[in-house]
């Protein structure tokens, strides 16, 4: 069935949902103008630094639906799991990633990131997904990677008060990584990267199973107090700082646990509307499709003229308009027209 046919359902969880369509619409305006212009609206590099979550929110997502579907994988084998894993997030990978290097190897006097034209820069640009054609799908291989770790992660350190030992070595994890001497670009399948973010997936798992308690008025309370001293630390704290790495972390934390905990005050109110529920269910091909659109639009409004700050205002509206909602209106039409066999090369 597509996609659409389970609009409104009862069965889809709204406070998810919600946490997908902040996700990706965060995302596409993260993407909306080139970071390295001189005379950006100061508000833009002010939300990139401060409110745009980068992707440990989709480690988030992708944890707490691990966990709820967790039911589900009783009796599967480690292959099973792992082979229909492959086929949700390598075949887009695969797909996308071939479709776009031949017309970035062309228009490589335009990128950020030109491609090498050869056989060898081809499959490197699958091996080390950050030199990737489409750059930001990185993600896709390494959530590949980090699912690899958790099918053979004992299932019973993951159980009950347990979770909260996983944590900790996931946080321990983190730490390690970000000692590594590989650059990112050097990552092979964004191994080093997946572990460094595998906190964040196991966080939520431990929010899916303790959800009550973190929703709480006192917790909450607490969670918001917490969240407004790291997030005005993080204002005042110098970028040299040994502890500015400690503050992020927490700030991240933070802001995750606060974002799922307005998800469940208020998922249920605002996702039942058609557009924003759509949003949030075609989230993934939304993710994927985003980059055609964007990268045209850099071409021809940022590259071909000389936009004063005024006029960039209008350019970022203008691809933030575009970047999400043709995706969306394209992923609708794929998903009614698409053979089924076809779909998950798109991500639907």
């Amino acid at each position: 069935l597509p996609v659409s046919d389970f609009l409104m359902r009862k069965s889809d969880r709204l406070d998810i949902l919600f946490l997908q369509l902040v996700a990706v619409t965060s995302l596409v305006l993260c993407h909306a103008a080139p970071r390295q212009l001189d005379n950006l609206p100061s508000w833009f590099p002010f939300y990139i630094e401060h409110f745009y979550m980068r992707v440990p929110l989709f480690f988030f997502i992708s944890g707490f639906l691990w966990a709820l579907g967790e039911r589900k994988r009783v009796g599967k084998t480690a292959y099973q799991v792992i082979r229909k894993k492959a086929k949700r997030l390598l075949l887009p990978y695969l797909f996308m990633g071939t479709v776009a290097f031949l017309p970035k190897v062309l228009l490589s006097a335009y990128t950020y990131h030109p491609m090498e034209a050869s056989l060898s820069g081809y499959v490197s640009s699958f091996l080390f997904p950050a030199t990737n054609a489409i750059r930001f799908l990185w993600f896709l291989p390494c959530l590949f990677s980090l699912f690899c770790l958790v099918v053979f992660y004992p299932r019973k350190w993951m159980e009950g008060p347990k979770i909260f030992g996983a944590y900790l070595i996931a946080c321990l994890l983190h730490i390690v990584t970000e000692y590594i001497p590989v650059a990112f670009e050097d990552d092979p399948f964004c191994i080093i990267a997946a572990f460094n973010n595998f906190h964040y997936f196991v966080l939520g798992m431990m929010l899916y199973r303790y959800s009550d308690r973190i929703v709480s008025r006192r917790v909450s309370v607490a969670l918001l107090i917490a969240f407004h001293v790291a997030l005005f630390s993080r204002f005042f704290m110098p970028e040299q700082s040994s502890f500015l790495g400690v503050l992020n972390w927490s700030y991240y934390t933070l802001f995750i646990v606060v974002l799922y905990g307005v998800s469940v005050k208020i998922g249920d109110k605002v996702m039942p509307a058609p557009l924003l529920h759509g949003i949030g269910l075609y989230s993934y091909p939304i993710f994927i499709f985003s980059w055609f659109v964007l990268v045209a639009l850099r071409i021809v409004l940022y590259d071909r003229y000389e936009l004063s700050t005024m006029m960039i205002n209008g350019a970022i509206a203008i691809s933030f308009i575009a970047g999400l909602f043709i995706p969306l209106y394209l992923s609708k039409f794929l998903d009614r027209k698409l053979p089924v066999s076809l779909k998950p090369l798109v991500g639907l």
